[in-house]
């Protein structure tokens, strides 16, 4: 579900990539008058879409990626039901969690212990953390506390 907004009023052009639940890019450049140079931006539009669906599909392509449980970088897969509910988070040490509830900036989703985690989508919908609310802890998928640890208090 992608589009390109061309000849804004204020004489730019946008660009938004998403899919159902996550934008994964949005980008504004300034055009200079001309067609060419619109032709130039609609298919940088479409280059760059179709560049960020596939890295998207990559990252959730339930391999291994980088993560991190609080300071300690470590690799998950995810998986989420049909519709993107429930991700389950295995890690490379084999053990696993399912946390319940959809996946979306802000909700609350549940553990299987009780615990309650607030989910937070960044890195323009390539990477989230989860941050239990009773304790602090954190989860992040696809980055690690190096990469985003200040936007969730590491």
């Amino acid at each position: 579900m992608n589009y390109c907004n061309f000849m804004l009023p204020n004489g730019y052009a946008e660009c938004i990539i998403r899919n159902d639940y996550h934008i994964l890019a949005m980008y504004s450049i300034r055009l200079s008058s001309g067609l060419f140079r619109l032709r130039f931006v609609a298919i940088s539009c479409i280059i760059a879409s179709t560049s960020l669906l596939i890295q998207r599909g990559n990252a959730s392509a339930n391999e291994f990626v980088p993560c991190s449980f609080n300071r300690q970088i470590i690799t998950c897969k995810v998986s989420f039901s049909n519709d993107y509910t429930n991700p389950r988070i295995q890690w490379s040490d084999s053990k696993s969690q399912t946390y319940y509830g959809k996946a979306g900036n802000g909700n609350i989703l549940r553990d299987s212990l009780g615990g309650e985690w607030r989910y937070l989508d960044f890195a323009v919908g390539r990477s989230w953390s989860l941050t239990n609310i009773t304790n602090g802890n954190v989860i992040i998928w696809n980055g690690t506390y190096k990469d985003f640890g200040s936007y969730v208090g590491l």
